[in-house]
Formats: structure tokens, C-alpha cells, sequence
């Protein structure tokens, strides 16, 4: 989380702000344990030869700023998934539905009616 790919984050990070130190106080209440699983967990996962088997409606809405994922692994996994829909919020971090939470809706409830 602090040395990813969003250069705003890590600048929070190294000047310690108060939303990286209120990100720290709730960490530190959790149990590391599990934490530590999920983390492992994604990090080993590699879900690329399951996204064609996908046939539900998809709906991808990436940050394209996010610290953790790529611009182009948002259009990957969009041409991975049959008739999936991406919308990628240009500034946004790893979380659009904070970001810009109207527009989010809006993707969300468009993608609904259709």
C-alpha cells in the first residue's frame, strides 16, 4: 500500500495525513492474521483463464489513478470478459465509488436498466 502506483497516495503515506493515520488506527484494531491471509491470497491468485467463462453481465469500473492496478489491466480484463462494460473514472484511486460517488451510481444504476 505504500509504495504503489499512485504518486498522491504515496506522498500521503511519507507526509503521514490524517486519513493515513486514521487508515492506520482502524488497521491496528484488526487481527493481523487474517489480513495477512487475504493479502497472500490475492497476491498468488491469477484469475486471467477464468474471466472468458464469465457469462453474466459484467459492469467494471476502475480508477485510473488506482494504486494498486493499471489503465491497461482495466481494458484487459474488459476484452477478457464477453460483453462486459468498463467505465474508468480518469482521476480516481483504487476506490471510484468514494471518489466520485454520484457518477458511480449513475454507472451503476445505467447498468441496471439495461
Amino acid at each position: 500500500m505504500t509504495d504503489g502506483r499512485n504518486s498522491r497516495a504515496r506522498e500521503q503515506v511519507r507526509a503521514n495525513s490524517r486519513g493515513i493515520q486514521k487508515l492506520r488506527e482502524r488497521l491496528s484494531r484488526l487481527s493481523p492474521e487474517p489480513l495477512i491471509a487475504i493479502w497472500e491470497s490475492l497476491g498468488q491468485a491469477d484469475y486471467r483463464p477464468v474471466l472468458s467463462r464469465i457469462t453474466v453481465q459484467t459492469l467494471l469500473i476502475y480508477g485510473g489513478e488506482s494504486n494498486y492496478y493499471s489503465v491497461e489491466t482495466a481494458h484487459y480484463v474488459r476484452q477478457s470478459i464477453p460483453g462486459s462494460r468498463l467505465f474508468l473514472f480518469e482521476e480516481a484511486d483504487h476506490a471510484p465509488h468514494i471518489y466520485d460517488r454520484g457518477r458511480f451510481l449513475t454507472c451503476v444504476r445505467d447498468f441496471l436498466k439495461e
